[in-house]
């Protein structure tokens, strides 16, 4: 499937590639985004409420989050754009996982 991603830099100038993919459930959404972290990209993957207007939030190790890719490249546009496209050829299966966490989560 086909998801929007977006690519914009914060208040720091530092990029960040996101795309959000709305859960059936609670106003949740899966959140991938890849970003500079340390000395490389990261790639991961969180599950938030949408409060709208903008605003999420989420429970620390309450709700589900994974890191889908790392690598040591330099954080540029073109970089950060190829490892978050990568990382979205495995979105479904990410998606599967989170949806199996909520289920497991409002069975027990």
């Amino acid at each position: 499937m086909s998801y929007k991603t977006s690519i914009t830099r914060n208040m720091r100038g530092e990029l960040n590639a996101e795309t959000i993919i709305p859960l059936a459930f609670e106003s949740r959404e899966l959140r991938i985004s890849t970003h500079k972290q340390n000395r490389g990209i990261v790639t991961g993957a969180q599950v938030v409420v949408n409060k709208g207007d903008g605003c999420f939030s989420y429970v620390m190790f309450g709700d589900f989050t994974k890191t889908m890719a790392t690598s040591q490249q330099r954080a540029t546009v073109k970089t950060i754009a190829q490892q978050h496209e990568a990382a979205l050829l495995s979105a479904e299966s990410v998606l599967a996982e989170a949806i199996v966490f909520y289920t497991q989560r409002v069975a027990a």
